[in-house]
């Protein structure tokens, strides 16, 4: 969003509780969900991207989300004065030539998708020790998930209107041969 300011950068060393019942993350200070009362799991006792930068050009403020492929962190353009979001992808066993194709082939082709009901990507490449990353929009506001948990079901109405967004983002997608390989 223009005009809102910058987070604090997080503490390093913060730790990430888990509940597996809800699918959200906690930080220190509890054990049991707030939500739903269920034990919550410790993923990590810290993120060591947190802090460093990424190709001198990002800096990693926090940890977002992790999906399939990676892990998606909050960063700081600096040279913008922006926030954006990070997909950071490290080279793991098994990845191989393919792998790394790939991701920079849908990198580029994503980078094209211009369409209201989709995150645009701003750059992408590969920075130190071969982490390969994406750098989009970051979007503010609240989940679907967190909307169902707060609200409850939607009318059939707001449905049918979220559906026909992502439908209209997927044919946008499909149109340049992306296929979205998360649904």
């Amino acid at each position: 969003m223009s005009g809102s300011k910058p987070t604090p950068d997080p503490d390093p060393a913060a730790q990430e509780w888990y509940c597996a019942t809800c699918d959200r993350s906690y930080g220190e200070g509890t054990q049991f969900c707030p939500d739903d009362g269920t034990r919550l799991v410790l993923l990590n006792e810290g993120d060591p991207l947190i802090g460093r930068s990424i190709d001198d050009r990002f800096t990693i403020r926090e940890r977002l989300g992790r999906g399939g492929m990676g892990v998606v962190y909050r960063a700081w353009q600096a040279s913008v004065g922006r926030e954006v979001a990070i997909k950071v992808i490290r080279p793991r066993p098994g990845h191989d030539a393919a792998t790394t194709k790939r991701f920079l082939r849908e990198a580029k082709l994503a980078s094209q998708l211009s369409q209201p009901s989709t995150v645009g990507v701003i750059d992408f490449g590969q920075g130190e020790d071969n982490i390969l990353y994406l750098v989009m929009e970051l979007v503010r506001g609240r989940t679907l998930a967190d909307v169902l948990r707060d609200h409850g079901r939607m009318s059939p109405e707001r449905t049918v209107r979220i559906g026909a967004q992502i439908c209209d983002a997927l044919e946008a997608a499909h149109r340049l041969g992306i296929v979205h390989r998360d649904l």
